[in-house]
């Protein structure tokens, strides 16, 4: 939820994680060890306090029938008189569908188990209040909260503001509020909103209390009292495809020589676009302040293909994101840059067409409404030419492609030819539709490199299995531990991939994502891939 702690770095495992196909590393399998004992209390706070729910025998794993909840405490310090903890948690099912999503709370306590169960009550009491709030059948409430409603304040201290409040203050609370739900539109699309949160604020012990410096500070900010929905109208969140609800969070802190805005959509950082940058005055007496929300996002319509602002606004919050696990943090968005390509006229979608046939509607839609060559899956959207029965859309990397099939009872759907990695046909999309907004919402979500195929098979992640088996051989014939890393094995350029002949000319190739996120779970840096046509073309 609020964090400002990062999520851990992905095991090798969760480096490509697909729907379709496994993208393991060659460190998948390590011995589990049982859960650290803070874990194992945060587990066991969540499920308690989540109807049916069980902790899986010797894990931090919580099950109920609305939610799956991964637990673990990242960390646990002082925090002057008081302890700090640093829950963590990779939350799915229900609305938010089968993919995890991160969330995060701080916890505070006179003992680390008091900053542990004090995390763990405040996460899981938000969580829960939400879910009830969107079974629910339809919003309650006009897209403006009443103005006598209050967020879900809660005491203690500010511990992730990254400072302490002066000597001598105090901490004061006011009751928790009930969530709030409004139906809100995103790029045209309506949604079901429903917010709760909570509060902390220091005073200097002239004020009575932080109940009204608090709720002073929210009208400062623009709150009516919540600043969530603010952010919805205002079109700063990307767009939102697919059928799963949106986890959506907002974490404002105030003190003396800080002020920190952090919106989180779908456990990533999302950039706000300048809103909320600014900081306010504190009220009297108030030292210090974070206020949170934390909100779900349900769709009420189908997802449909957005229009170009949407789709750019979006790509420019997904380029903040540069892991190399991430949509923007591999060579595949270098060679688009995030930038959508200029739609086509008539006249140049006719001269398309002359070397293709007829396209799909929803193909000719996109190239004179949204996008023509540019951004989009892989190495981006390629300018349309026949080959054969198949239009191909996109180079994956590796020697693989998404084709678009043009004849038969295929025509219009989308398949993924992996020649280069599991040597597999595999359609993946009834439609160029549903291919592109996959793709867009992927990242969005966080997803990780996305593939349909097996990025086992591919040669770069053979290379690296052999690599480790070596390591390992060493380091067991050392009696030193063994590796789960690579790092400085391999100089920059040091993988060199070969191939081709059906999307691309015979010799070099760029790899695809899941090859440099496997690449990165071993501490590998993407430029140890030696560059092929796609990025330093043109072809």
């Amino acid at each position: 939820m609020f964090g400002r702690r990062r999520r851990r770095d992905p095991a090798p495992a969760e480096a490509a994680p697909q729907d379709e196909q496994s993208s393991g590393s060659p460190a998948d399998e390590r011995p589990v060890a049982g859960p650290d004992p803070a874990d194992a209390l945060l587990a066991a706070i969540v499920a308690r306090h989540l109807d049916g729910a069980v902790v899986e025998e010797g894990t931090a794993r919580v099950v109920s029938a609305a939610l799956t909840v991964q637990c673990h405490v990242d960390q646990l310090h002082a925090f002057g008189p008081h302890q700090t903890a640093a829950c963590f948690f990779d939350v799915s099912g229900g609305p938010l569908g089968a993919t995890p999503v991160f969330a995060s709370v701080s916890g505070y306590g006179g003992t680390p188990q008091e900053a542990v169960a004090d995390g763990g009550h405040a996460w899981v009491g938000l969580v829960s209040s939400l879910l009830r709030a969107v079974d629910d059948a339809g919003p309650k409430g006009d897209a403006e909260p009443e103005p006598d409603v209050e967020p879900a304040p809660d005491a203690g201290p500010a511990p992730d503001a990254g400072s302490e409040p002066d000597a001598g203050s105090e901490r004061d609370a006011e009751p928790e509020g009930d969530v709030e739900r409004f139906e809100v539109v995103l790029d045209g699309r309506r949604f079901l909103l429903a917010v709760n949160g909570i509060d902390r604020g220091f005073t200097d012990g002239s004020a009575d209390g932080v109940r009204g410096g608090l709720r002073e500070l929210r009208r400062r900010l623009g709150g009516s009292p919540w600043l969530l929905p603010r952010l919805v109208e205002d079109g700063r969140l990307p767009w939102l495809g697919g059928d799963d609800a949106a986890l959506v969070s907002l974490l404002v802190a105030e003190w003396p020589d800080l002020h920190t805005v952090e919106l989180k959509v779908n456990g990533a950082d999302w950039t706000t676009a300048g809103v909320l940058e600014e900081a306010v005055e504190r009220p009297d007496g108030l030292v210090g302040a974070m206020l949170r929300e934390l909100a779900l996002l349900v769709p009420l319509d189908p997802p449909g293909m957005p229009e170009r602002p949407a789709v750019q606004r979006t790509l420019d919050g997904l380029a903040e994101r540069q892991e190399p696990r991430q949509a923007a943090g591999w060579q595949g968005w270098g060679a688009h840059g995030g930038v959508l390509g200029p739609v086509l006229s008539d006249a140049q979608l006719a001269e398309v067409e002359a070397g293709t046939g007829p396209l799909p509607d929803d193909v000719r839609l996109f190239l004179t409404q949204v996008a023509g060559p540019g951004a989009g899956p892989g190495y981006g959207l390629l300018p349309l030419r026949r080959l054969g029965g198949v239009v191909p859309l996109a180079h994956a990397g590796c020697g693989n492609a998404w084709v678009l099939m043009l004849d038969g009872p295929s025509r219009g759907t989308v398949w993924m030819d992996a020649p280069g990695s599991d040597e597999t046909t595999t359609q993946v999309a009834s439609s160029f539709t549903e291919w592109f907004t996959a793709w867009l919402d992927a990242a969005v979500r966080d997803r990780g490199p996305w593939l349909q195929y097996d990025v086992r098979a591919c040669a770069s992640v053979s290379v690296m299995s052999q690599l480790l088996t070596a390591a390992s051989e060493r380091a067991s014939a050392a009696g030193e531990p063994e590796p789960d890393s690579l790092a400085g094995q391999m100089r920059d350029g040091g993988l060199r991939l070969s191939g081709g002949g059906k999307y691309l000319p015979e010799g070099p190739l760029d790899p695809c994502h899941g090859c440099v996120a496997v690449a990165a779970s071993l501490s590998l840096p993407p430029t140890v891939f030696a560059p092929g046509p796609l990025t330093t073309g043109p072809l």
